[in-house]
């Protein structure tokens, strides 16, 4: 007795769907979402400026479900209305895009925390980080002393030896 579907017949129908697709892409009759591609800076300035798209700080509460409340959103407006404050009905914001959220989920888990904070904080901004191309990294003392071979650096807190960059 066979229970597993048959991998021929599943084969030959994933192809034939795959060219269906391709036929209605060149013909212009797909109805679904289309996605482009875009630059990664587009990407995330998107989804962090347009879409509003934000890390999760608790990411093991909201997985795991600690620190979620028993009880709905429903009960708080009831004892809302209850204390004769006014319920907001107004439409507010609407959730950030699923892929809006891919990206800053992406951004997270890839970089270090400063470095995702950093990401989203200039793609909020619009903006790109100063990358200094020309910067030549040098050490200036802070303090001069004279002595018999010309100037030298001079020592500023005892033992400390501090440097201006």
């Amino acid at each position: 007795q066979h229970t597993g579907a048959n991998p021929d017949r599943s084969h030959k129908m994933q192809e034939r769907a795959m060219m269906l697709d391709r036929q209605m892409q060149r013909q212009g009759q797909r109805n679904g979402p289309t996605r482009r591609a875009m630059p990664v800076r587009a990407a995330l300035e998107w989804a962090f400026g347009t879409e509003c798209a934000r890390f999760d700080h608790d990411e093991i509460g909201a997985v795991g479900g600690t620190g979620w409340r028993s009880y709905g959103m429903e009960y708080v407006a009831i004892q809302q209305e209850q204390l004769g404050a006014r319920v907001d009905t107004s439409p507010g914001r609407s959730w950030p895009h699923d892929d809006a959220e891919l990206i800053a989920t992406v951004v997270r888990n890839v970089l270090p925390w400063y470095a995702a904070t950093q990401v989203a904080d200039l793609a909020r901004a619009g903006r790109t980080p100063d990358w200094m191309p020309d910067a030549r990294p040098r050490c200036v003392p802070v303090k001069w002393r004279e002595t018999s071979h010309g100037p030298r650096a001079a020592q500023a807190d005892g033992d400390t030896w501090r440097y201006r960059a």
